[in-house]
């Protein structure tokens, strides 16, 4: 294998194991299966190369065009997570550099069971395995914790823990981007370049937002973009066409057009979901969802526990083999 100079290699690794590069989350308006074919298309491009190339499946080390191809992999962004997650699964340790480049999610030594392995790209990606089923369902609390503690600690004047706290904040990643938004929503502006920061790639990547951008600039930027910077579900989530599910848990639903919204009821509840939005309302109060809702062939796709969990019914399983949808499978 053609290698370059130690000093790039170097770098490419030290690129790898901390997760940093280019990362251009452009796949947000296509289908999981649009998204799992191009997946699919690019890893076997990896695939050829290192097999071509000759190198082991042992080696960490990509340069040249075998790091142009691992980068093509992180350019589809979060919504190719499930694919690459199921990979690593399957012994494709090296691409757990692609969850931490495209999530930002970050480890702390304290994280590691056993901290002879801290910083091991092996061990790593089986964290980002655990996490990505796991340890990002702690997040909002992660968060409100790290804030409240933020407060506190600049109350005091500690200036120091408060720039700390806010670096931990980071390491949260992108899974934490729904929560911090709530917040500016609240006019907490200095949240705003933890956005920016999370939502940028080494250089900055084309579609993310100016640590100086203004609270409406920031809710309008977020607006017009969360579709591709929201996590998708993992892959356990059962889904179902909106209609569907309203069929099996006994609800009506009708489509809000002007809303761009499903509206569903069952016994004076009322639940607004829409697609490309992780927070549903129920009776006027948000609801998170386990997945982030989106359209399929002019049908808006749900996770089926948005209607069971909402309105307290459960869904017989005569009445799921009909209706249940898994667009990962």
């Amino acid at each position: 294998m053609k290698r370059s100079s130690a000093g790039g290699i170097i770098v490419v690794w030290v690129m790898v194991l901390l997760g940093i590069g280019p990362v251009v989350c452009g796949s947000g308006g296509q289908s999981p299966d649009e998204t799992k074919s191009e997946f699919e298309q690019r890893y076997q491009a990896l695939r050829e190369y290192v097999t071509s190339e000759g190198v082991s499946v042992r080696d960490p080390l990509l340069t040249g065009e075998g790091w142009t191809l691992y980068l093509r992999i992180t350019e589809l962004g979060p919504p190719a997570l499930p694919y690459i997650i199921e990979k690593i699964e399957e012994g494709d340790w090296r691409l757990g550099g692609c969850v931490s480049m495209i999530t930002k999610k970050r480890f702390n030594r304290s994280d590691y069971a056993d901290v002879r392995y801290y910083g091991d790209a092996r061990t790593k990606a089986r964290m980002y395995v655990d996490w990505w089923h796991e340890g990002r369902k702690e997040t909002r609390q992660e968060s409100e914790s790290l804030y409240q503690e933020r407060k506190a600690v600049a109350q005091q004047g500690e200036h120091q823990a408060a720039a700390d706290t806010y670096r931990k904040m980071r390491g949260l990643g992108i899974a934490a981007l729904p929560w911090i938004i709530e917040k500016v929503e609240q006019r907490d502006v200095d949240l705003i370049p933890l956005v920016s920061g999370l939502t940028s790639g080494l250089g900055g990547a084309s579609d993310a937002i100016s640590s100086w951008a203004s609270t409406t600039e920031c809710l309008e930027w977020w607006n017009k973009n969360k579709q591709s910077w929201t996590l998708p579900p993992a892959r356990d989530v059962q889904w179902a066409p909106a209609r569907w599910a309203a069929a099996v848990t006994g609800a009506s639903v009708y489509w809000n057009e002007a809303e761009r919204a499903a509206v569903f009821s069952m016994d004076g509840h009322l639940l607004v979901v829409r697609p490309g939005e992780a927070r549903a309302t129920l009776d006027g109060g948000p609801l998170l969802l386990e997945g982030v809702p989106y359209i399929e062939n002019d049908r808006l796709m749900l996770p089926l526990s948005a209607l069971t969990g909402a309105f307290g019914v459960a869904a017989a399983e005569a009445q799921l083999a009909h209706v249940a949808y898994r667009p990962h499978e």
